[in-house]
């Protein structure tokens, strides 16, 4: 019987959630594979993807630079961004990602290579190799366009999300993603923002069939803190809910583990500060009888910033 550390994971998500978490997996397996979302249009992505007709590197990026060893003399290199002069705000790995593939005019192979640079074992992959944006529709019915203007409009306008799409909406799953979903025996929702990080991910091609039908464990890891534009109010039921309404209730969770820990006092006034809050411990009676919900300590506070604490989440994998 093999251990836990041998068996295929797959993380699905972006942003910082993905990161965060393989800053702590890669202690403790190198069989990981990333599926990254291609929706940023923020920052240097925004304007690489505005430039160049190329899908966004900053969240694969991002991952890589994680998954890389802490000692590795390149992650610095790669992470590294100028403050300053003609290419101020600009991320020399992005602008690596771009002359790689400028060169090679393949995305894995660009991928492969950085992976190389920062002798990274696991696997990062970007869910699509499609050019897509991300629109939200508000409550109101309006329509947004942009990732980076979801949430901001979403406060502008004084209307909450009430579901996402892409453009075009017809986007192909890599097939490579593909492969992973078949070879997982453990599937992780991850804890990025619910509306722009997780949310793509399961709206591309097949990909919510594909899950429906993989025999691995998959795992919804809930959100620690709730996000102003996004998450405002929502308890942990309202996050299974919102995934439940973007996948017509397929069944593409097995678990849903959720924090029960207390935050200090001070770490949560500055959250408010940001209009933000704990996402509440609130379970309904119908969906706990149709999932297996877990709640425990699994954050870590460390910096005055909430985020999920992987040493924390390895033990309930092993638990479960």
């Amino acid at each position: 019987m093999i251990g836990l550390k041998d068996k295929n994971i797959v993380l699905i998500g972006g942003g910082s959630g993905n990161a965060a978490l393989l800053r702590g997996l890669k202690y403790y397996t190198d069989n990981i594979t990333v599926l990254v979302n291609v929706v940023d249009d923020g920052g240097s992505s925004g304007r690489i993807r505005r430039n160049i007709d190329m899908i966004p590197p900053g969240d694969i990026r991002n991952c890589l630079v994680a998954l890389a060893d802490d000692d590795n003399e390149m992650k610095a290199i790669v992470a590294k961004r100028f403050d300053d002069g003609t290419i101020s705000n600009e991320s020399l790995g992005n602008l690596l990602f771009v002359a790689l593939y400028e060169i090679t005019k393949d995305y894995l192979t660009t991928i492969d290579t950085i992976r190389n640079i920062l002798s990274v074992k696991a696997g990062v992959l970007p869910i699509t190799t499609e050019c897509i944006q991300l629109a939200a529709v508000l409550r109101n019915g309006d329509e947004v366009v942009g990732e980076s203007r979801i949430a901001s409009e979403s406060v502008l306008r004084q209307s909450p999300v009430e579901r996402i799409k892409l453009i075009p909406e017809d986007t192909s799953l890599l097939e490579e993603c593909r492969t992973a979903i078949r070879q997982a025996h453990v599937i992780i929702y991850s804890p990025g923002s619910l509306y722009t990080s997780l949310m793509p991910d399961l709206l591309v091609g097949d990909i919510v069939e594909e899950l429906e039908k993989s025999s691995a464990m998959r795992i919804y890891m809930v959100n620690a803190m709730s996000e102003q534009g996004e998450t405002d109010g929502y308890t942990v039921s309202d996050m299974v809910r919102a995934v439940e309404k973007h996948t017509d209730k397929r069944k593409i969770i097995d678990t849903v583990i959720y924090n029960t820990a207390p935050i200090p006092e001070d770490i949560l006034l500055r959250y408010a500060d940001e209009c933000a809050a704990p996402i509440a411990a609130e379970i309904d009676g119908e969906l706990a009888s149709r999932y297996d919900f877990i709640g425990d300590d699994i954050i870590s506070t460390a910096g005055g910033t909430v985020r999920h604490d992987a040493g924390k989440l390895w033990k309930i994998l092993e638990r479960i």
